[in-house]
C-alpha cells in the first residue's frame, strides 16, 4: 500500500514525495493516515509541514490525536509558543494529571509535553514542587527534551531539577522552587 511505502521513506524526502505524487497520480486521495505520515516526515521542514497541514485542512480531513501531536511539535519547534499553548488548550483541552498530582506526559509528543508543561506552569507557577512523569522508555529522550524546554523557555530561573528521592525511575522529574 502507499501508506506502507510512504512510512518506509519518511526519512528520505525525495522518495517520499515521489510516492506521494505517484499515489495522487493514480487517483488515490490522501487520507488521515497518509497525512499523519507526511506531517511526521516533514516535521523539521516547516514549509512542507505547513503545506501538508493546510492541504489536509482544506480537504476537511479532521486531525486525530496523532495529527494534533505532530502540530504541537511543529508549533513548539517553530517557537510559536503562544499559539502552541492556545492550540493545546483548545484541542487537547485537559492536562494529564496523575493520581498523585504529577503532570503526566505519557503518549504526548516532545513538543506536546513541553507545551503541556508551559500551560500547567501558567496556572501553577506559585507551586514549590512540580513532579513530572516524562513517559515510557529507557533512553530518557523525553525527560531530556522537557528539561531542555524548561531552560529554553526561561523556567530554570524559578525551578531546579532534582531527581525524586523515592524513585528509581529516571524518567521522573521533580522541579523545586529556587529560594
Amino acid at each position: 500500500t502507499y501508506s506502507t511505502a510512504l512510512n518506509a521513506f519518511k526519512d528520505n524526502h525525495s522518495q517520499f514525495l515521489k510516492f506521494w505524487n505517484e499515489m495522487k497520480g493514480d487517483g488515490i486521495e490522501p487520507n488521515l493516515i497518509t497525512y499523519n505520515i507526511a506531517l511526521n516526515s516533514f516535521k523539521d521542514d516547516h514549509r512542507r509541514f505547513r503545506h501538508f497541514w493546510t492541504e489536509m485542512k482544506e480537504k476537511k480531513i479532521e486531525p486525530d490525536f496523532v495529527s494534533h501531536m505532530e502540530f504541537l511539535d511543529y508549533l513548539e519547534k517553530s517557537y510559536c509558543i503562544l499559539a502552541g499553548k492556545k492550540y493545546f488548550s483548545e484541542y487537547i483541552v485537559k492536562l494529564k494529571i496523575g493520581k498523585d498530582g504529577e503532570l503526566d506526559c505519557h503518549n504526548l509528543s516532545h513538543g506536546g509535553a513541553v507545551l503541556q508543561l508551559l500551560v500547567y506552569l501558567d496556572d501553577n507557577a506559585d507551586k514549590n514542587e512540580i513532579e513530572i512523569i516524562s513517559g515510557q522508555g529507557s533512553d530518557y529522550a523525553m525527560r531530556d527534551y522537557i528539561l531542555a524546554g524548561i531552560k529554553e523557555h526561561g523556567w530554570d530561573y524559578a525551578f531546579d531539577y532534582v531527581h525524586p528521592d523515592d524513585s528509581d525511575n529516571s524518567g521522573r522529574i521533580l522541579l523545586k522552587r529556587k529560594m
